[in-house]
């Protein structure tokens, strides 16, 4: 089924169709939306180790990070430096249909905040958007929602909605004693 809904994202990106995916990634059993065996991708790509990136990538992209924009971004620099100038264009087009589809999902306000899968996709957006956070901090909306709120460095602030990411995990710890990691320090 999943593949089903990302097919159509691909082929038509828009808020229903990303809606859709992200639903089904969503409930696929075994997310971790806190995972990190891509940590290393930035320091191999830094090191012109593109092979080694697009193997660690290739392990572990399915299914938690399917729907990260920088991982498709990461698989862009090494498909590229790797000649595969098409598979390259295609993540590119992956990723910006990703921020995209995150784009559409809200307009930042607390009100009617991003969605996101991951906390890193927060931090995308915004790289994307050309914006700068200064400080980060898990909040409880009135309605029981758990939002990020990111405070830039020009004193704006947007609004990510982390509830059923945050729920997945609260319910993989027990309950009660999921603390998000801070992306900020």
């Amino acid at each position: 089924m999943i593949g089903e809904l990302l097919e159509t994202f691909l082929q038509n990106p828009g808020r229903g169709s990303f809606l859709a995916l992200r639903s089904a990634w969503l409930e696929l059993p075994d997310i971790d939306p806190y995972t990190r065996e891509l940590d290393e991708v930035p320091e191999m790509i830094m090191g012109e180790r593109y092979g080694d990136a697009l193997n660690l990538i290739r392990k572990h992209i399915s299914p938690q990070y399917l729907l990260n924009p920088r991982t498709h971004m990461h698989l862009a620099m090494c498909r590229e430096n790797t000649g595969d100038e098409s598979g390259a264009k295609f993540e590119r087009y992956f990723a910006f249909s990703l921020l995209d589809g995150i784009k559409s999902t809200g307009d930042g306000s607390e009100d009617r905040p991003f969605l996101v899968t991951r906390t890193s996709d927060e931090y995308d957006y915004l790289m994307a958007e050309g914006i700068r956070p200064a400080e980060q901090a898990l909040i409880k909306a009135d309605d029981g929602r758990k939002l990020d709120q990111m405070t830039m460095e020009d004193g704006r602030v947007l609004y990510f909605d982390v509830t059923e990411i945050y729920n997945i995990m609260d319910r993989k710890f027990g309950g009660g004693s999921f603390e998000e990691p801070s992306g900020l320090s």
